[in-house]
């Protein structure tokens, strides 16, 4: 086990100095994410070949209604924004350091950082 997390580390290290990628264990499952500006977003995710749902959101933002009590009680805003949308859910995934980040996941698996959602509102 400790030799999977040294190795996970030395790869994170390496694509962290190639070019702005982060690794999250979501689940069972380490996934890579793309830092593109202030947005953390699946790798897979791609806007060259067809949009995935994550940059749709992101680039065209639907138009979403609020009321007080959906921020009551401390939520997190970019949590409560995701959970507006159409067939979206929250995972929660930590990097290799143990900080933990929210991700929406939308209907074709590809996945944004819930904080870059609260400026998009």
């Amino acid at each position: 086990m400790k030799i999977l997390i040294i190795l996970i580390g030395l790869l994170l290290s390496a694509s962290l100095l190639a070019g702005g990628f982060e690794i999250f264990r979501v689940g069972e499952k380490f996934i890579e994410f793309k830092v593109i500006k202030n947005a953390v977003i699946s790798k897979n995710c791609s806007r060259s070949i067809s949009k995935c749902d994550a940059y749709e959101y992101l680039d065209n933002p639907p138009k979403i209604k609020f009321q007080k009590e959906d921020f009551l009680g401390g939520k997190n805003p970019g949590v409560v924004i995701c959970q507006k949308f159409n067939d979206t859910s929250i995972s929660i995934g930590r990097d290799l350091n143990g900080n933990q980040q929210s991700f929406c996941v939308f209907k074709d698996g590809s996945m944004l950082s819930t904080g870059i959602l609260n400026g998009l509102y």
